[in-house]
């Protein structure tokens, strides 16, 4: 059987980050500054692509104590390779991360399989 997986987030809303969310700007428009919001940072369609995006984060894909991302652990080196040769992704992606790390969002790995 065959793996996939994502990287989500959670954090606090704010409009500066809004374009960096799952859904257009207008969507939040009603959203208040502060408020919870969940996002998909990452997608990984294939097993190889997961293991991929489980080195970049730091992680285990099945160790699931790891699955909490410390950013520290992050290498931008190891994500840019799985950027490179994802279908979903684009370097902007990399610099939406780091801004959402910045702001202080709580990062998750998920696999699938």
């Amino acid at each position: 059987m065959g793996m996939d997986a994502d990287v989500i987030g959670i954090g606090k809303f704010s409009s500066d980050t809004a374009h960096l969310l799952d859904y257009s700007p207008d969507f939040y428009s009603d959203t208040k500054e502060g408020a919870d919001v969940i996002t998909t940072v990452f997608l990984a369609g294939t097993s190889d692509q997961s293991h991929q995006l489980a080195r970049a984060m730091g992680v285990d894909p099945w160790d699931f104590n790891t699955h909490k991302i410390n950013a520290s652990k992050v290498s931008v080196f190891e994500l840019r390779k799985f950027v490179e040769y994802s279908p979903d992704h684009e370097e902007k992606d990399i610099d939406g991360f780091i801004q959402l790390v910045e702001k202080g969002f709580t990062f998750f790995y998920r696999p699938n399989g």
